[in-house]
């Protein structure tokens, strides 16, 4: 602890022994500017830190003790601010060159002379997709503040497999709903929502002709499997990464995964994919009250 400064070492006037003080007026000043220095130092780097050189931290270790602790959470908050930045420098960049292809072929096939519509109408609703998906992600990640309110997760489960089953079925998967007692959770039901129809449609996209989907809801949990090949580990360890695909012919945008975790994290929920009793299932976990 800093020895304080007595005050009678900046009095006027003599002392005992008759000898004036010297300079005890002007001492103060000093005595603070100096105090100051590595305050303005600290001061100096943080103004030289913008958005293009978030890499730059104020040194912890030349701030005064008492400071140390304060400068060390302001580098750890550049740190999440600078990993923000380069996440969303990326997804713009992503996003970009997923709509640049679509784009481009629907120019080349207006410009050949013989636009054929059934090509016009697919690259139209790969793009159409892609804005969708990027909305999604969009409203999952910004929505403020979401709900924390208790839901019934095997209404929330059923209605989901009522808006978006029969696109399944109608691309030649069965759907199927199960639902146990006590099936509650707390969190988002918008949220929610947009969890399970991405879970729903990228199984109904994924699975082969003639599988079957399982949407089961239960206490604090919400599964959506299907019965088609096991996922190979490579396509496990990425399939939740952005824009990341297994097969960059196909027509997805490589998002829906992305929009299930960010939907889940954002209500305080976690997405979960196991291979279980020849089944693939994704597992939606909620809080419980």
């Amino acid at each position: 602890m800093p020895r304080p400064i007595s005050a009678s070492a900046f009095s006027f006037g003599k002392a005992r022994n008759g000898r004036t003080l010297r300079g005890s007026p002007f001492a103060i000043p000093l005595v603070v500017r100096r105090s100051l220095r590595p305050l303005k130092a600290l001061a100096r780097q943080a103004d030289a830190i913008a958005s293009g050189s978030l890499d730059a931290r104020p040194d912890a270790e030349a701030a005064p003790v008492e400071l140390r602790c304060l400068v060390s959470r302001f580098n750890d908050a550049l740190d999440r601010l600078e990993a923000g930045f380069a996440l969303q420098r990326a997804f713009t960049a992503n996003a970009a060159h997923e709509l640049r292809t679509p784009v481009a072929a629907l120019r080349a096939e207006v410009e050949s002379g013989r636009a054929d519509r059934a090509v016009l109408t697919a690259q139209c609703d790969r793009m159409g997709r892609m804005l969708g998906q990027l909305l999604a992600l969009a409203e999952a990640e910004r929505q403020s503040p979401p709900l924390q309110a208790p839901m019934d997760l095997g209404a929330l489960a059923r209605q989901a497999l009522i808006d978006h089953g029969p696109a399944a079925m109608r691309a030649g998967r069965s759907a199927a709903f199960e639902v146990a007692p006590d099936a509650t959770g707390e969190g988002d039901p918008g949220l929610t929502d947009i969890a399970l129809r991405n879970l729903i449609e990228n199984a109904a996209r994924h699975a082969p002709q003639g599988a079957g989907i399982l949407v089961a809801a239960g206490p604090g949990l919400i599964e959506v499997s299907d019965d088609g090949p096991p996922i190979p580990p490579a396509v496990v360890a990425r399939m939740f990464d952005r824009f990341w695909k297994a097969d960059r012919r196909t027509v997805g945008g490589g998002l829906g995964l992305s929009i299930v975790e960010a939907a889940m994290a954002r209500q305080g929920g976690a997405v979960r994919f196991e291979r279980r009793n020849g089944l693939n299932v994704f597992a939606l976990r909620f809080r419980q009250g």
